[in-house]
């Protein structure tokens, strides 16, 4: 295995990362991997157009029946009774 040695770290960072690392009943090293694993499983977008689908398909969807303040509410309301 190899060693990685991070230099640098403003303390706010460390201290955030030290309760995270408690928090988890791991060590702060244990963390730091499971962190960087956890960021490389997560699938990144290849490209930057990819981010934009999510909104487009919003505004397509809604076009014909814009949300409004009042229609939320209906919706609040229905899922009351």
């Amino acid at each position: 295995m190899r060693t990685l040695t991070i230099k640098n770290i403003p303390d706010e960072l460390y201290e955030k990362l030290k309760e995270r690392a408690k928090a988890n009943h791991r060590s702060i090293s244990d963390e730091v991997l499971f962190i960087i694993q956890l960021s490389f499983s997560q699938k990144m977008p290849e490209k930057a157009d990819t981010l934009l689908e999510g909104p487009g398909r919003v505004r397509e969807v809604t076009a014909e029946n814009p949300i409004t303040a009042d229609g939320i509410e209906e919706a609040i309301n229905e899922g009351r009774s």
